[in-house]
């Protein structure tokens, strides 16, 4: 057992549309000393980390930031993510996580993030924030009434301003992207965002009108990785979460994810996460 307790209202899947905003993901973790978040994948969305008690270790993209009780964790979208909790004071923390739908408040979060290389600028303190979280997690786990969803749609409306106060507040650690910089991100997020409609990667080439080469070599200078790279890391995060989420069948799974044979999924997730998926499937089961 890994959680002393632990709430945790789930819309991975089907986000809960807000305005101005999409509610991904939000709950309380009570941790012990046998705990661990296993390295995921942040899709198209943000995540506050709000350490409620405790100490421990979070990482972004294997970088690792030291957190403890009263700290803010700032998360980004397209991040490999990792929690590891201190045995002798173990964590406890709430979490946040949203997709933003309102453009300029898009963009004030994207400034945040092409500054964000300095992980230690993403550790803050908000009352006003940890309260509000707080307040939201309650929201949704009492008995639900006509007023539920308005109250969520304010509650998370407040949550997202005050961070974006937060964060205007931070001075950047490089400069603003380049055009060759966004464009990348733009693709990242196309492949994200389509995950289960592109059947062919060269599809992108159309979407936004450069040969299939062009962008490929341009994505590869400006990320390290290849756009089949990002594209195949994708579909397996995802499957993953499936997995973990879902009772759908692994057949399905790759049908869903475009993965021309069952068997070509299960090379694929074996490859990346060491494991086949039907036996991280049973060991889901076995938890």
């Amino acid at each position: 057992m890994k959680y002393d307790f632990v709430i945790n209202h789930n819309f991975v899947h089907n986000h809960l549309e807000l305005e101005k905003l999409n509610l991904v993901q939000i709950g309380r973790v009570f941790c012990n000393e046998t705990f661990f978040c296993d390295n995921h994948y942040h899709v198209n969305w943000y995540e506050l980390t709000i350490i409620t008690d405790g100490e421990g270790v979070i990482y972004a993209n294997n970088q690792p930031t030291p957190i403890k009780k009263g700290d803010i964790y700032f998360s980004c979208m397209f991040e490999n993510h990792k929690i590891e909790t201190s045995k002798e004071n173990p964590l406890k923390y709430d979490f946040f996580s949203f997709h933003p739908t309102d453009k300029e408040l898009a963009e004030h979060l994207q400034k945040f993030s092409n500054s964000a290389n300095n992980l230690s600028s993403r550790v803050f303190s908000s009352e006003k924030i940890s309260f509000l979280v707080n307040t939201a997690i309650h929201e949704l786990t009492k008995d639900k009434d006509d007023f539920t969803l308005t109250a969520i749609n304010s509650i998370c409306l407040q949550i997202l301003i005050y961070l974006i106060r937060v964060l205007n507040k931070v001075k950047p650690q490089s400069p603003n992207p380049n055009d060759k910089e966004i464009l990348c991100f733009q693709i990242m997020e196309y492949i994200t965002s389509n995950i289960y409609n592109i059947k062919k990667i060269g599809e992108i080439s159309l979407q936004f009108g450069y040969s299939y080469n062009y962008l490929s070599s341009l994505f590869k200078k400006t990320t390290g990785n290849t756009v089949i790279e990002f594209y195949n890391r994708t579909r397996l995060n995802v499957s993953k979460g499936l997995i973990q989420e879902t009772s759908l069948s692994l057949s399905k799974i790759a049908k869903k994810l475009n993965f021309s044979t069952v068997y070509s999924f299960s090379n694929s997730f074996k490859k990346q996460f060491g494991i086949s998926p039907s036996n991280y499937k049973n060991n889901l089961k076995k938890q």
